[in-house]
């Protein structure tokens, strides 16, 4: 389906520092891949662990396996700690990487292929994608997808666009961006680095229309200023996901970059990435417009049905799946008609004496002081009992942090006196993940 996929389109498939690859020479690549990877045994149905950056060299092997029926768990960026659990996890049947340019194929032999998930799959034939989730908020899981499915959804995609990639292909976001961009015969540019003046440099450059990326990032590319420096008029679209975006950030979003659309996205390990459709209203509200993909509310969390959900995790973790089908996200939502709005995870809902609240409600509230850019609260225990801690950034370097720590707690007066932060902590950054979310494990 991928070869076929790939000799429809022509024009430059992908860009990666000064080399730029044709439809065609990706074509040719992905086919020599596939008969690589079957001169070293890795038939269709094999387990491989991909240790590869996304690049020019690594893509024809991301789609090689794919084509051969392959059940991939890549590698991209993920931190090493995770990678030597997974490596160590010992599912797969192969680890492939890049030694000095040269293809390295190692065969492995697998303590845990029984796995009832991986068995059930593996009958169907299709090829696979294994993921860890972020753990940002807890332990990570890893999830199985079908690859097959993910592919079949883009077919019918034919909006061409020049798009930066903001994800990394181990994250389900990046490697569904892949997919989609393949498939509508769009470029794909990559980045040396996600900071914003590498990332501007590279919309000047190619013209880049499209850009999809987490709040963390735009909160940055706000502060660095570079659209004061770089042409950036060929962007059209935007997107913001994986996390919660404050009010402050998409109106300063807005200022930033008056011209361009913005969207919300939003996805998971376990779900994908869906289709959304953001209210015009108000652009932190969205609804679903994806066939198939159905949701409801119960007790202000969102529950999604959707024909493109994983497999399963392959651990004895257990998604909540009701009768229906319906996934219980984890997320906290509020509605405004068809639409809804993240307001949290329900694992990050704070509880002291008794009192359950979100911390997005205090986050808010400190970023409306004008010196701050960023805020994060987290509980915190000692032996006198739990309270709260907010790490802060100020939008610009100030020797008044005292006055300003005062202002701050006049702000949040107003609050009940149980989410009023105990102490503030001034910080040059938020701590945050390979998947540029922000860590909110208690530190």
């Amino acid at each position: 389906m991928i070869l076929d996929l790939l000799k429809s389109h022509d024009g430059i498939a992908l860009i990666d520092g000064e080399k730029s690859i044709t439809y065609g020479k990706l074509l040719e690549e992905t086919i020599a891949s596939i008969e690589l990877l079957l001169s070293q045994q890795i038939n269709p149905g094999a387990i491989v662990c991909l240790d590869m950056k996304l690049s020019w060299r690594s893509l024809p092997y991301i789609l090689a396996l794919l084509s051969n029926k392959n059940i991939v768990i890549p590698n991209d960026d993920l931190p090493k700690e995770l990678w030597d659990a997974i490596l160590i996890e010992g599912m797969h049947d192969y680890h492939i990487y890049f030694s000095e340019n040269e293809l390295i194929a190692e065969t492995k032999q697998p303590m845990n292929r029984e796995c009832d998930q991986l068995a059930k799959f593996k009958q169907i034939g299709n090829a696979g994608l294994i993921i860890a989730t972020s753990g940002s908020s807890g332990k990570p899981k890893l999830v199985l997808h079908d690859l097959d499915k993910m592919l079949e959804r883009h077919k019918s995609f034919n909006n061409r666009t020049t798009s930066l990639a903001m994800f990394h292909y181990d994250h389900i976001a990046g490697y569904d961006r892949i997919l989609r961009l393949l498939s509508s015969g769009s470029t794909l540019v990559l980045a040396s680095n996600r900071r914003p003046t590498t990332v501007a440099q590279l919309i000047e450059t190619h013209r880049i229309d499209e850009i999809s990326s987490t709040p963390l990032f735009w909160r940055e590319f706000i502060n660095s200023r570079v659209v004061d420096s770089y042409n950036l008029a060929s962007l059209r679209s935007i997107s913001f996901g994986a996390d919660r975006i404050s009010e402050q950030t998409l109106s300063e979003l807005r200022e930033t970059l008056p011209w361009v659309e913005i969207r919300q996205s939003y996805g998971t390990s376990e779900l994908g990435s869906l289709l959304t459709e953001t209210c015009q209203d108000n652009a932190l509200y969205f609804k679903f417009r994806e066939d198939g993909v159905h949701t409801k509310i119960v007790d202000d969390k969102l529950w999604i049905k959707s024909p493109v959900s994983m497999i399963g995790y392959l651990s004895s973790d257990r998604a909540t799946i009701d009768g229906d089908g319906f996934m219980d996200t984890g997320d906290i939502v509020e509605s405004y008609g068809n639409y809804f709005r993240i307001t949290g995870k329900d694992r990050l809902i704070f509880n002291i004496g008794g009192e359950k609240f979100m911390p997005s409600e205090i986050e808010d509230l400190i970023e409306t002081h004008p010196m701050v850019s960023q805020a994060v609260v987290r509980q915190m225990t000692n032996q006198l009992g739990s309270f709260l801690v907010a790490d802060v950034v100020l939008s610009e370097y100030s020797k008044e942090v005292a006055q300003i720590r005062s202002e701050l707690k006049r702000i949040t007066s107003k609050l009940a006196s149980f989410k009023r932060p105990s102490r503030y902590r001034f910080v040059s950054e938020l701590k945050s993940n390979t998947r540029m979310k922000i860590c909110r494990k208690a530190t």
